[in-house]
């Protein structure tokens, strides 16, 4: 506001704000929304707006993409042998390992459960092959845990069953999932510990 005195003006008088707190605040309320909880990756619902976003700009500029979903393999038996504070604790294993051994550019997202999912923006399909081996086999590596399963006599360590799937100038939202799942479940159908493209499969069967 303008001040005057006998018609000239003499100063001025301001408000300001300072909105650090609240930008901090709304930053946070922001990044707990994307966020899952446990594992400290993103959430589901970040995963389908990040992916979209991908898959456009990837088809815009003639780019690859690629998608590796996977799951724990027996992990409804770790829960019951282990407990749900150990089961936990091997999610966030997941996402520890994940960040020991995913690029920058990479994308982590907790989908549900034990499914989690990597996106990996300028990278074909054998490129993401070598990312997923190098994430299973860390991995294998830091998991201490070890299950019995009901028709063995022998102990069982934790392990991954992952699915690589790159997208097609095609492919939508869904068709990508659904292939990256496909391929997923064709690894735990070989035993699990592996990954699977297409019909290769890279690593060991358990």
């Amino acid at each position: 506001t303008l001040i005057h005195k006998h018609g000239q003006e003499i100063g001025s008088v301001g408000f300001f704000h300072d909105l650090t707190a609240e930008r901090k605040l709304e930053g946070e309320l922001r990044r707990l929304s994307i966020t899952d909880s446990l594992t400290g990756l993103f959430n589901r619902r970040h995963f389908h707006s990040v992916l979209s976003h991908e898959l456009a700009r990837a088809k815009r500029y003639h780019r690859p993409l690629s998608l590796i979903m996977f799951d724990l393999d027996h992990f409804k038996q770790c829960n019951d042998q282990l407990g749900h504070l150990e089961g936990d604790n091997i999610l966030r294993l997941v996402s520890s390992s994940a960040q020991e051994t995913l690029r920058i550019s990479d994308m982590a997202f907790r989908y549900g459960g034990d499914e989690f999912l990597f996106l990996l923006p300028e990278t074909d399909l054998t490129s993401a092959v070598i990312v997923a081996e190098k994430f299973r086999k860390y991995f294998n590596a830091a998991c201490p845990y070890r299950i019995s399963l009901e028709e063995e006599d022998a102990a069982e360590s934790v392990t991954l069953s992952l699915g690589v799937a790159q997208a097609r100038p095609a492919d939508d939202v869904d068709s990508l999932n659904k292939r990256a799942d496909m391929a997923m479940y064709e690894a735990k159908a070989k035993g699990g510990d592996c990954t699977m493209k297409a019909e290769h499969a890279i690593g060991e069967a358990a």
